[in-house]
């Protein structure tokens, strides 16, 4: 607890203490260059110093509880820490104490000031002195008061006899509070009050104390300062309040009205009951509660618990590890800085928070959950979420409902589950997946500096980039620049590499896997996929399915699998492979290789010397442009498509035949008149030659038989 600036004064009587007669000039000190004033303001002692009044870091007219107690024992200061000489520190008596709480009702009816006497530590501390240097009277401190701490007004009285009303002890009474709620005199500070006004009639907080009779309640200077510091009274009629000595807490129930209640003491708990109220804690660990209406609970300091009940809240934690429940209705928390936990509950609440890390559950609702650099846990539970991950590693679920989570700048993992959701991973290297239903599942964008022309060195060493997981539904996912891993999962996928090396699996479903730049491996799962490599060496599997298979550019490998299959190879010396059943084998420009695998196949090479395998059952090749190599293994094959003058070779290794040249058997073999002829290799194959009439007759010259 902070020491504070203690302020004293003489004692006052009915007669003059300074200056001379009512109505002459009084001009006690030379003021020099101070603002002469002729109002309120001259008593205001915030003005040099913010921290000067409870509500200090909160808007001028906020009301405010001040605690006081009366400390005995062992709770009285010994003289060492007192000021002016002070001497045998002791309790007030049962009358002092009496007049002490006339004096705080007195200033509780004319501001928004609900003085609270506790047994434990306060706000103002009160209690007598047997006496103080140079004839003072008393003396007390100002307020202190930050977000983060305050101190003890100390309140010392050396009054002797009855503190009765209209008494010259009772008036410094009045004086002394007035310092300890936040009031300066007016003849210094930064404003000084005019002479004609620095009475008795004006203000209590003045030392010109000559007067027909004593105040016995604040002047209407005082009043007007204290509203614009504190704002018009409240009714606390109906509030209660409740001191446990063992915590060192303090608990305030408000009314059903629109209460304010700012507790700036030792902690507490406060709650609002019905209304639209304001709940400000203090610098230690509070306890709040807004009860039916719209409010606003603040929790300053400390690990604080604030919950908002029924209606539209705004829940603002602090520094500490805080807990904030919206209850029912559209609510705000703002979790400040900490680590803290945050639920939003039912209705369409925002959740944010700054430095700090948290966990945060949405609730029913359409929610906005965001902020936190430390990185958090977002839960957007049912409705339609919006979830913003910022700076640090973020774990994001949207939950029920169609969602919207971003990821943001560092290793994040998304989640959308049930609904139609858009993923996006942001900068950085994120696992995301879907969930069920359609979802998009973006890797995220680099930032401008990441993206420039030129920097893709700095991402030549990531081994493992961005992993992106459909699941359910029809999701379409989006790689970026990393080596990602990008899986559909049930239902009709479309699934893009982007840059980087990826992995694409389609799963379930009648997915599009498209790898697009870099060496990237497609695999289609269980339906008719289209799997298209784009630019780089890529790897394509159709697996189970009637699949359709594109490597672009490059040196790509292309795998059929089950079902019947339709291959490119496009660009480049690819090698296809058609698996099972009936394929359709294209190799396009580049040396290619071509395997038909079993079933009824169609092979044709395209540009390039290429080499053509029906394999199993009855298959076409074509050869193309270039000098192909057809390898004939069995069923009943045929050939065509290849240009006058070029070298054609047929290798029947597998038959056995290897030493037997072609020319012979041509020779002796019978032409067709539409231009096929057909060679009986074996009972259950054959080979037959597709070629205009003219060209079967130089066959001889041509073939070569391996």
């Amino acid at each position: 607890m902070r020491d504070q600036h203690d302020h004293h004064d003489r004692a006052t009587s009915p007669v003059v203490a300074h200056g001379t007669l009512e109505g002459q000039d009084v001009a006690p000190y030379t003021f020099g260059d101070v603002e002469i004033v002729t109002d309120y303001t001259a008593i205001l002692a915030y003005q040099d110093f913010d921290a000067k009044r409870w509500n200090a870091e909160y808007p001028l007219g906020t009301p405010v509880v001040v605690t006081y107690r009366f400390p005995d024992g062992d709770d009285l200061p010994p003289p060492s820490e007192l000021h002016f000489g002070a001497r045998e520190p002791r309790p007030f008596t049962r009358s002092e104490r009496e007049a002490f709480h006339k004096a705080a009702d007195a200033f509780g009816a004319v501001a928004g000031i609900t003085l609270v006497e506790i047994d434990g530590p306060a706000m103002i501390e009160a209690f007598d002195v047997g006496t103080l240097d140079f004839g003072f009277s008393g003396y007390s401190g100002y307020p202190y008061a930050t977000r983060e701490d305050f101190g003890s007004a100390n309140l010392v009285m050396a009054e002797q006899g009855q503190w009765v009303e209209g008494s010259s002890a009772y008036l410094t009474l009045l004086h002394e509070l007035g310092h300890a709620l936040g009031l300066s005199h007016p003849h210094e500070g930064v404003k000084v009050l005019t002479n004609w006004l620095d009475g008795l009639d004006h203000t209590v907080m003045t030392y010109n104390n000559f007067a027909p009779s004593l105040p016995t309640r604040p002047q209407h200077l005082d009043v007007e300062a204290l509203r614009h510091i504190y704002g018009p009274p409240q009714d606390t009629e109906d509030w209660t309040f409740a001191y446990d000595r063992r915590t060192e807490t303090l608990g305030i129930a408000g009314g059903a009205g629109d209460d304010v209640i700012l507790t700036r003491g030792f902690g507490g708990k406060a709650g609002g009951r019905g209304g639209n109220d304001g709940l400000v804690g203090s610098v230690t660990n509070d306890t709040l509660s807004g009860g039916p209406g719209n409010d606003t609970l603040y929790g300053v300091a400390g690990w604080d618990r604030l919950q908002g009940d029924e209606g539209d809240d705004r829940l603002v934690g602090s520094d500490g590890w805080d807990t904030l429940f919206g209850g029912p209705g559209n609510d705000t928390l703002d979790g400040s800085g900490g680590w803290d936990h945050l639920w939003g509950d039912d209705g369409n609440d925002r959740i944010f928070g700054a430095n700090g890390g948290a966990t945060v559950f949405g609730g029913a609702g359409n929610d906005t959950i965001s902020g936190y650099d430390w990185g958090a846990v977002f839960r957007g539970e049912d409705g339609r979420d919006l979830l913003l991950g910022d700076d640090g590693r973020d774990d994001l679920d949207g939950g029920a409902g169609d969602d919207t989570l971003l990821g943001g700048s560092n290793f994040d993992t998304l989640q959308g589950g049930d609904g139609n959701d858009n993923l996006n991973g942001g900068p950085g290297v994120d696992s995301i997946r879907g969930g069920a239903d359609d979802d998009t599942l973006d890797a995220g964008l680099l930032t401008a500096s990441e993206s420039d022309e030129g920097n893709d060195d700095d991402w030549a060493d990531v081994e493992q980039g961005e992993v992106l997981i459909g699941d359910a539904g029809d999701d379409l996912i989006l790689g970026r620049h990393y080596p990602d891993i990008l899986v559909g999962g049930p239902g009709d996928d479309t699934v893009r590499g982007d840059l980087g090396n990826d992995l694409l699996r389609g799963k379930a479903g009648i997915d599009a896997l498209l790898g697009e730049a870099g060496d990237d491996t497609l695999e289609g799962g269980e339906d008719a996929d289209r799997l298209k490599g784009g630019a780089g060496s890529d790897v394509l599997h159709g697996e189970a399915g009637d699949d359709t298979l594109e490597g672009g550019t490059g040196g790509d490998a292309l795998t059929g699998g089950a079902g019947s299959d339709d291959l490119r190879g496009g660009g480049g010396r690819d090698w296809l492979d058609g698996g099972a059943a009936e394929d359709t084998l294209i190799g396009g420009d580049g040396r290619d290789t071509l395997l038909g695998g079993a079933g009824d196949d169609i092979l044709s090479g395209g540009a390039g010397p290429d080499t053509l395998a029906g394999g199993q059952g009855n298959d076409r090749l074509i050869g193309g442009e270039g000098v192909d190599m057809f390898v004939f293994v069995g069923g009943h094959d045929s050939l065509a498509d290849w240009t006058d003058g070029e070298i054609v070779r047929l290798d029947m290794s597998a038959l056995g035949l290897s030493e037997l040249h072609l020319g012979r058997i041509a020779r002796g073999a019978t032409r067709a008149e539409d231009g096929a002829i057909t060679f009986q290799v074996s009972d259950d194959s054959s080979l037959t030659l597709l070629a205009p009439p003219a060209r079967l007759v130089d066959l001889a010259d041509d073939l070569v038989l391996l």
